[in-house]
């Protein structure tokens, strides 16, 4: 897993620093599933993003997410822009039998000014609704970056 960190940090500092800020983001979050992330914005206000990671601890396995973002409030910084949003999605877990959870994001994300970079921490309320362990309601919590082409 490390090795995997290792190299998604090594290719987004290798990216060229005069990069267009388009509508699609790669980037890694850092948290329990610790993922690759990438984001489309869809809209003004609307995103869809879906991270890849592994998640650790009593049942190590690969999990799955993504979800249907709502950027409704902004701040304007000297920075760049900060936006507060909400949403909706699904995660699947893989371990010796698939587990379902029904998740409810909400964070704030920084967009930097100078270069096309999110920052972000994100709160998810989430109820595994099928899968090892059953019925359970966990709260996790997420800090990332996206680079943005």
């Amino acid at each position: 897993m490390k090795r995997v960190i290792l190299i998604l940090c090594a290719v987004f500092l290798s990216i060229n620093a005069f990069a267009q800020k388009g509508d699609f983001g790669m980037g890694i979050i850092l948290g329990n599933p610790t993922s690759a992330s990438v984001k489309l914005w869809t809209g003004n206000v609307t995103a869809i993003d879906a991270s890849l990671g592994y998640r650790y601890g009593s049942s190590n396995h690969l999990y799955l997410n993504t979800d249907f973002l709502f950027h409704l409030w902004a701040i304007e910084k000297e920075e760049g822009t900060i936006k507060v949003y909400f949403g909706a999605g699904a995660g699947l877990g893989f371990v010796s039998d698939l587990s379902f959870s029904i998740r409810a994001p909400g964070g704030a994300a920084l967009f930097l000014d100078n270069i096309p970079l999110e920052l972000f921490a994100e709160l998810v309320p989430t109820l595994q609704v099928f899968g090892e362990g059953n019925i359970r309601l966990r709260m996790e919590g997420y800090l990332g970056a996206r680079w943005y082409f």
